[in-house]
C-alpha cells in the first residue's frame, strides 16, 4: 500500500497578490446598447464579479474552513501527484466510492454531500469517501507527457484506489467524471463494482436508421404536429435543448470577443 501524505492548502500570496492586481487592471470591452447576453458576458454583472473579487472575496478564510472540515492528502501515483479527500465512515459495512468532479470543477462540488454519505444516519448505506482532484485541475500535478487522456486518468484512479486498500468500490462523475467513471467501470470491472453518473452522453448513430427518422422528426419545420416517431413531449425537450445551446451556453453568437478577459464558466462562490 501507498503512503498518503496530509495535504495542507495554502496558496502562495504572491500568486493571490497577482490575482488581484491583473483583476484590477482587467480592460473591459465597450458594449451594443441592449444587447444584453446576446454576445456574450452581460459587461455590468462581469465587472460587479470582478470588483467583488478584488474587495470581498477572502482566499484565506475558504482555506481555513476547507483544511478544517476535510481530510486533505497527496500521493505519487502514475507520474501525478494525486490530490484527494479521502473521508473515512465509522459504519462497518461501508462502501469504498471515489466521486470524481468535472470541468470546469474540483471537489468543491462534493464538500457538502461527503459528510452525508460518511455519515448517513442508522440503517442508511454509508461510504467511505475518496475525492481525488483529476490531474491538472485543483492541487494535483499536471501530466508531464502527451497523451494523458481518459484511459490514464481512469489507470491513475484505478492505482490510487488500490494504493489506499480498496480492491473494490463503486464510482460517481458528472461531465468528465462521468466519462472517468464509465473508464472504470469498462477498463476496470475487476475493481469497479458498479457506476453512477449524472451525465449520459447518447448521441443518435447515423448507423440506426431509426435514430435518423427520429432526429428528422424532431428538427424538421412543424415536426411538433407530426409527432411519428418520436413523442410531441420528446420534441419538446429536445428543441428546448437546442435553444439552451444556441442561446444560453455563455458563447458568443458573432465574432464580437471579450479579448481582456478569460471569464471561467464555472466561478465557485463559497459562501
Amino acid at each position: 500500500m501507498g503512503t498518503e501524505t496530509t495535504y495542507t492548502i495554502k496558496v502562495d500570496q504572491s500568486i493571490l497578490d497577482d490575482l488581484k492586481r491583473r483583476l484590477k487592471n482587467t480592460r473591459f470591452p465597450d458594449r451594443i446598447p441592449g444587447s444584453g447576453w446576446d454576445y456574450g458576458t452581460e459587461p455590468s454583472q462581469l465587472q460587479d464579479l470582478v470588483q467583488y473579487w478584488i474587495t470581498q472575496y477572502d482566499w484565506r478564510a475558504q482555506e481555513a474552513r476547507l483544511n478544517s472540515s476535510l481530510h486533505h492528502f497527496i500521493m505519487p501515483v502514475n507520474s501525478v501527484d494525486v490530490h484527494f479527500l479521502h473521508e473515512r465512515s465509522p459504519y462497518e459495512h461501508a462502501i469504498p466510492l471515489i466521486l470524481i468532479h468535472g470541468w470546469p470543477g474540483s471537489f468543491l462540488e462534493f464538500t457538502e454531500l461527503i459528510p452525508k454519505l460518511v455519515n448517513p444516519g442508522v440503517g442508511q448505506q454509508a461510504f467511505h469517501v475518496i475525492a481525488p482532484s483529476i490531474p491538472g485541475f485543483a492541487f494535483s500535478s499536471a501530466p508531464k507527457q502527451k497523451g494523458f487522456g481518459l484511459k490514464e486518468i481512469a489507470k491513475t484512479f484505478i492505482q490510487l484506489m488500490l494504493e489506499l486498500g480498496y480492491t473494490e468500490y463503486v464510482a460517481q462523475g458528472g461531465d468528465w467524471g462521468a466519462m472517468l467513471s464509465k473508464a472504470l467501470g469498462l477498463f476496470h470491472s475487476n475493481h469497479c463494482k458498479g457506476i453512477h453518473v449524472n451525465m449520459v452522453v447518447a448521441p443518435p448513430t447515423p448507423y440506426n436508421p431509426r435514430h435518423m427518422l427520429q432526429m428528422a422528426n424532431a428538427i424538421l419545420p412543424y415536426a411538433d404536429q407530426f409527432p411519428i416517431f418520436v413523442t410531441a413531449q420528446e420534441i419538446s425537450w429536445l428543441n428546448d435543448t437546442f435553444q439552451f445551446q444556441k442561446s444560453d451556453t455563455g458563447k458568443p453568437k458573432s465574432k464580437y470577443r471579450v479579448q481582456s478577459i478569460n471569464v471561467c464558466a464555472g466561478v465557485i462562490h463559497l459562501s
